[in-house]
């Protein structure tokens, strides 16, 4: 019951986004803003289900390069802050 409820939240959200409804839209650039600075509190806060998002492991301490250390592949929110500094110039990989 409850994953149903998620994807019916998840569902609206998207809709109200699509429709371009501020509201919907602050929402999602807060929540973005809070992962991009790495806030938790703030991400589980936003969240959906702020009580499931807890019980997710946290990283500790993590990957500090610009890769996604499951994948090897650059990180999108890292690339993005360190163009934002104009450091960091990857190409795509193919």
């Amino acid at each position: 019951m409850k994953t149903g409820v998620i994807t019916y939240k998840i569902a609206v959200r998207a809709a109200d986004l699509a429709k371009g409804h501020p509201g919907a839209q602050a929402w999602d650039d807060a929540l973005s803003d809070a992962r991009f600075e790495f806030r938790w509190e703030d991400q589980f806060n936003l969240a959906l289900d702020p009580e499931t998002a807890r019980e997710f492991p946290r990283p500790e301490g993590g990957s500090r390069g610009p890769c996604a250390s499951a994948s090897g592949r650059p990180h999108r929110d890292r690339v993005a802050r360190a163009r934002r500094r104009g450091g960091m110039h990857l190409t795509a990989a193919s």
